[in-house]
C-alpha cells in the first residue's frame, strides 16, 4: 500500500508456532489427558475400537 515499505513487513513481531500438544493443553490440562489416554488404551485393550480408517469415513 501506499506509504508501505518491505521493511514493514518484516519487523512485525513473529508469533510462535503452535504444536498440535500447545492446542491440547489450552483445552484440557494433564490429568484430563492422562484419563482420556486411559480410556483410549482401555479400549484399544479390550478391542473395542473401530477398525482403522474408520474415524473419517462418513
Amino acid at each position: 500500500l501506499i506509504g508501505e515499505t518491505a521493511d514493514d513487513e518484516n519487523n512485525k513481531p513473529v508469533k510462535p508456532q503452535r504444536t498440535h500438544w500447545d492446542m491440547l493443553l489450552e483445552r484440557r490440562s494433564i490429568e484430563e489427558l492422562e484419563v482420556v489416554l486411559n480410556e483410549q488404551l482401555t479400549a484399544y485393550r479390550e478391542g473395542r475400537l473401530r477398525p482403522e480408517g474408520s474415524y473419517r469415513k462418513g
